[in-house]
C-alpha cells in the first residue's frame, strides 16, 4: 500500500525529479566471492564530506579505479572484501586508510572532460595479502564490438549511497561499435583525441550497478573503469562511456613494478 501511494505522489510531482528505487541498482546480487577483488572506497574530501566510489585490488600493492573518484581528496578509506554497503563489521572486511601521497592519476588525466580517468591507489604496509582474494589480470587487447561483459557495484549513483542495492550487484554489458557511441553520445568527438574509452550497455534494462571506478570484466580480466556517463545509462537508459584499460595497461604495469 505504502509503495502505491509512493507512485501516486511520484506521478503528482514527477517534475521534481522523485524516482523509484527500482530505477537505481537493478541488478543481480553478486556472490561476495565472484568478484573478492571489489572494494568499496570512501573518498575523503575533508573529514566532513566523503564520496562513495567503487575499485578492484589489481595486486596485492595496488586498487585500481578512476582518477575522477580520488582527484582532489585528502585520504580513502579502502574496505576490502566488502559485500555489505552499510555493514563495515561484516566477516572478513578490512578497512584501510590511504593518504593521498599514495594516489597515483594517469598522465593527461582531464577531470573535467573524464579523459585518461584511471587512478591508482597504493595499499599500505599494512595490508597483506588475503587467501580468499583473486586479484583480476590486465589486458593485451581492446574488446571487440558485441563481446559481453559484467560490472560490479552498489548503483551509487551521483556520488551518493540513497537508492543504492544493500548488496553488492553483478550486471551483464553489451560493448557498442564506435558508430552506436557517436550517435548515443554526439556532442563527444570519437577522433583520436578521444581514444581510451568505449562504451557499452546492459544487455536487459538499464546499468543502475555501476559506480564510479566499477570494473568491466570478462574471464577475470579487467577490460573497462566506470567513468563518464553513469547517470545518462541509469535515468536515461544511454551506454556507459567507459575507460579503456587495455589503453593504459603498459602505464598500469609500469607503476605496478615500482
Amino acid at each position: 500500500m505504502l509503495k502505491i501511494v509512493f507512485l501516486v505522489l511520484c506521478l503528482i510531482f514527477v517534475s521534481r525529479g522523485c524516482r523509484v528505487i527500482e530505477e537505481r541498482a537493478n541488478g543481480v546480487t553478486s556472490k561476495r566471492e565472484d568478484s573478492s577483488y571489489l572494494v568499496l572506497l570512501e573518498a575523503y574530501i575533508v573529514y566532513e564530506k566523503k564520496n562513495l566510489c567503487t575499485g578492484s585490488l589489481i595486486s596485492p600493492n595496488f586498487v585500481l579505479t578512476s582518477a575522477y573518484c580520488i582527484f582532489g581528496t585528502s585520504f580513502v578509506n579502502v574496505h576490502v572484501y566488502a559485500n555489505k554497503l552499510r555493514d563495515e563489521f561484516e566477516d572478513k572486511r578490512s578497512i584501510y586508510r590511504v593518504s593521498s601521497a599514495n594516489f597515483i592519476l594517469a598522465p593527461q588525466f582531464d577531470h573535467l572532460h573524464h579523459l585518461n580517468d584511471i587512478g591508482l591507489i597504493k595499499m599500505p604496509d599494512s595490508f597483506t595479502p588475503k587467501t580468499y582474494i583473486t586479484y583480476p589480470q590486465l589486458p593485451a587487447n581492446p574488446l571487440v564490438a558485441e563481446t559481453e561483459i559484467n560490472t560490479y557495484g552498489w548503483g551509487l549513483l551521483d556520488w551518493k549511497d540513497d537508492h543504492a542495492a544493500s548488496y553488492k550487484q553483478e550486471l551483464p554489458l553489451k560493448v557498442l561499435n564506435v558508430a552506436e557511441c557517436a550517435e548515443a553520445y554526439p556532442n563527444i568527438s570519437w577522433t583520436t583525441e578521444y581514444q581510451g574509452r568505449f562504451c557499452g550497455k546492459a544487455i536487459s534494462g538499464k546499468n543502475c550497478v555501476s559506480d564510479n571506478g566499477s570494473p568491466f570484466i570478462v574471464n577475470n580480466v579487467v577490460f573497462g573503469i566506470q567513468s563518464a556517463g553513469q547517470l545518462e545509462a541509469c535515468d536515461g537508459n544511454q551506454p556507459n562511456l567507459i575507460q579503456d584499460v587495455s589503453h593504459h595497461a603498459d602505464w598500469i604495469r609500469a607503476q605496478l613494478e615500482l
